[in-house]
């Protein structure tokens, strides 16, 4: 499945960014005249405006050659939301979007960085590494940047890590006493369109941890804690029937693109 392309900044969009999300109400008029109306559950959807301003030469031509491979409305494609994490369940670790190390022990309910009880503890009983990772459906050869809130009670050091196509990236991080947010910005040679993320705890390790997301682009995002809906759209379309740009010179080019895509 083709997604929409980055630039080459490894942001999808720029602000301004609009996002709208549409309801539709389903009217029964009766015989009387009277009207019964509802929410169709089924009817919402998400509208996106994504302006862009200065893109170079090839970003532009990447823009328009994906809107041309679509063929316009017709096509569906995959867009990774920047505003919404990309990851489910960002803070409940022990739903099945999780792959969990079968010799991990959770713990959920414990203190986190905003004084409350979203905090899970991570032991790890195994001799070797264990992990929790979670794969979304998206390009392995983006850019991502993996964050997650960490809180140690040795100072033993614990691996983010992302992992597509046989190729892996990985980074060292200390959590300490104090709550911190660590990062990880990956960008692998993959060509699958599935890219796992996670952390990597070493034998007896115990870490406090909560708050993971995922950015399709180099650095963190703000926290936008998640349930069952998450950032990865797979069914979107254009909706414009026309391409247009503004070319103020060379490498600097402007136009807005129109997504469309149901809500879920």
């Amino acid at each position: 499945m083709p997604f929409f392309p980055q630039l080459s900044t490894g942001a999808v969009s720029q602000f301004p960014l609009q996002r709208k999300q549409l309801y539709r109400t389903v009217v029964n008029t009766l015989s009387d005249g009277s009207e019964v109306k509802s929410l169709d559950p089924f009817g919402s959807a998400l509208e996106f405006s994504l302006g862009f301003n200065g893109l170079s030469d090839m970003e532009m031509d990447a823009v328009e050659a994906f809107f041309l491979s679509q063929e316009g409305r017709r096509g569906t494609f995959g867009f990774l939301d920047p505003a919404l994490n990309l990851l489910r369940w960002s803070e409940d670790f022990a739903r099945s979007v999780w792959t969990v190390g079968p010799l991990l022990m959770l713990s959920d309910g414990q203190s986190d960085p905003w004084g409350s009880q979203r905090a899970t503890s991570v032991s790890n009983s195994a001799i070797a590494p264990q992990a929790v990772i979670q794969a979304i459906e998206a390009p392995g050869n983006y850019s991502y940047c993996l964050s997650v809130w960490l809180r140690g009670l040795t100072s033993d050091p614990v691996t983010l890590l992302a992992a597509s196509g046989g190729y892996t990236q990985t980074q060292l991080v200390f959590p300490t006493a104090t709550w911190k947010r660590f990062h990880l910005s990956v960008s692998l040679p993959s060509e699958l369109n599935s890219i796992g993320f996670g952390w990597e705890l070493p034998a007896g390790v115990t870490v406090y941890a909560v708050g993971a997301q995922v950015d399709a682009q180099p650095a963190p995002a703000a926290y936008r804690r998640s349930s069952t809906r998450h950032g990865v759209h797979p069914k979107v379309r254009f909706a414009m029937d026309s391409l247009s740009r503004t070319t103020n010179g060379p490498n600097d080019h402007r136009t807005t693109v129109s997504l469309l895509t149901r809500a879920v």
